[in-house]
């Protein structure tokens, strides 16, 4: 896990650094050190979840955009929002509480909840549009919504995109 870090001969070092040190070593799995590294470090290693975290998912059918450059504090560390969302997806199950939890404290902090012209669907970016007497294209008019702060399922957005989709 490159997320994660664990204290190994002597230094700190990411769980995939561990990884490569056996690999480059050559430590067969029956060694005494491969078996001893496994036990102290047992946090690098996970069970792939059937229903992967997704950190900006709401219900079942919304999803948003992950602000991944943003920075959040997550397992008292500093971390990027594409981190914290990289190992919850590989490691958390979507119902479970950690993901809950989460979503929870990040949520705001991570994921784009601005309105979007055609939220889940393609964006016909070249198409000509009237938009408060002024004409144009439906991706000027989409990159405008998140600058203008207009929050994704409020009155506003659903009148923009009532308006101007299929």
């Amino acid at each position: 896990d490159f997320v994660l870090t664990v204290y190994h001969n002597g230094q700190t070092k990411q769980c995939t650094e561990v990884d490569i040190y056996f690999y480059e070593k050559s430590i067969l799995a029956s060694s005494e050190e491969c078996s001893a590294t496994k036990s102290d470090h047992s946090d690098c290693c996970y069970m792939a979840p059937k229903t992967p975290c997704n950190l900006c998912r709401r219900g079942d059918t919304e999803y948003f955009d992950l602000m991944g450059t943003n920075s959040v504090t997550y397992m008292n560390q500093k971390m990027a929002c594409s981190d914290v969302s990289d190992m919850m997806f590989r490691r958390e199950e979507e119902e479970g509480d950690t993901c809950s939890a989460a979503k929870e404290d990040l949520f705001d902090a991570c994921c784009d909840t601005k309105c979007a012209l055609c939220a889940g669907k393609g964006l016909e970016s070249g198409v000509k549009v009237s938009y408060e007497g002024r004409m144009m294209t439906c991706l000027e008019l989409d990159l405008g919504l998140g600058p203008a702060s207009i929050d994704a399922g409020s009155d506003q957005c659903n009148e923009i995109t009532s308006q101007h989709t299929e």
